[in-house]
């Protein structure tokens, strides 16, 4: 099996500053910083922080503005050019956090979606089921036992006690007990 070599490339528009690699790590270059006391600032690997949907995100800073950007755009923008008007960075397999170049392209959301379909993510109707679904906390076994353990006057087994042992919102326990989510379980 041949080896890949990771490349790094600058990040468009923060040329000199930072570099994206070709398996979606983000570095800070080794640069001279000007003013009244100039100095050598190393480059280094930045921490990647998940935004709200859990894309992996690099915070990016030049002439003290401050970014955060998506890695798999960075990635995109270095390697492959300018994102076409009306199209999405795009996952393979749709697994967020691997930014590889060879798993990443511009697409439609037609075709964004037709990829979470085949692998898995989406159900036929196009919508994402149980634990299948790309913003499900709970698994199956959870909400069987939440049906089961659910007493409306228990305080141990209650609304809140659920959900806090969840990590989920009362209304989300209130749905599962009244099968208003999770119906294809019985």
């Amino acid at each position: 099996m041949k080896k890949v070599s990771e490349i790094w490339k600058a990040i468009v528009g923060y040329e000199g500053h930072y570099e994206v690699s070709s398996f979606g790590r983000v570095r800070g270059v080794t640069r001279s910083m000007p003013g009244p006391f100039p100095r050598i600032k190393q480059g280094h690997l930045l921490k990647l922080n998940p935004d709200k949907q859990g894309y992996p995100q690099a915070y990016l800073c030049k002439n003290n503005k401050l970014r955060y950007a998506r890695v798999h755009h960075l990635v995109l923008e270095a390697f492959v050019g300018p994102r076409p008007p009306g199209l999405i960075g795009c996952h393979k397999n749709d697994i967020n956090t691997d930014n590889a170049l060879d798993n990443l392209y511009w697409g439609t959301h037609k075709q964004n979606s037709r990829d979470a379909k085949q692998n898995g993510k989406l159900s036929h109707n196009g919508g994402g089921k149980g634990e299948r679904s790309p913003t499900a906390k709970l698994t199956e076994q959870d909400v069987r036992f939440i049906r089961l353990a659910y007493t409306p006057r228990n305080s141990e087994f209650g609304m809140l006690p659920l959900a806090k042992m969840f990590g989920v919102g009362k209304y989300t326990i209130s749905d599962i007990v009244r099968n208003v989510t999770w119906k294809h379980l019985t």
